[in-house]
């Protein structure tokens, strides 16, 4: 081979092979057995709370949105994802979102309230308390 073509060719041919070896799989699409959706949405309110829990809210939000997609199987199970994505928006200043996830607790659990804890946090406490106040009148 001449020397100047195997020299033009050893720059291309070898970012061609190095970008085969860093190429990342891809992710396969979760499977979705509709007669068992209810687990489905379960895995993805367990994993809304974990990252929650870990303080990945975005990570957190994506997953319990997703288990509401879903439709969560019991009414507790939809109040437990309204209210960690009410806390989330309200750590994050988005008031409008986290009234609006406060009013669907509410609508679902009237009788709802924060634990005392929570009651107690200066981000999302006094809203709560204003959601509750509102839905009284």
């Amino acid at each position: 081979m001449n020397p100047r073509l195997r020299a033009a060719l050893a720059l291309p041919v070898s970012i061609l092979l190095l970008s085969a070896c860093n190429t990342l799989p891809q992710r396969a699409a979760p499977v979705v057995d509709h007669n068992k959706i209810w687990q489905t949405s379960r895995l993805a309110l367990d994993q809304g709370r974990y990252a929650y829990e870990q303080g990945d809210f975005e990570r957190a939000s994506l997953w319990l949105n997703e288990s509401l997609d879903l439709k969560l199987s019991s009414v507790g199970e939809t109040v437990e994802a309204h209210k960690l994505l009410a806390f989330i928006a309200c750590s994050r200043a988005e008031m409008d979102d986290c009234r609006a996830h406060f009013r669907s607790v509410l609508a679902l659990a009237p009788g709802f309230e924060l634990a005392k804890a929570e009651a107690g946090h200066p981000m999302w406490g006094p809203v709560f308390i204003e959601e509750k106040a509102a839905l009284a009148h």
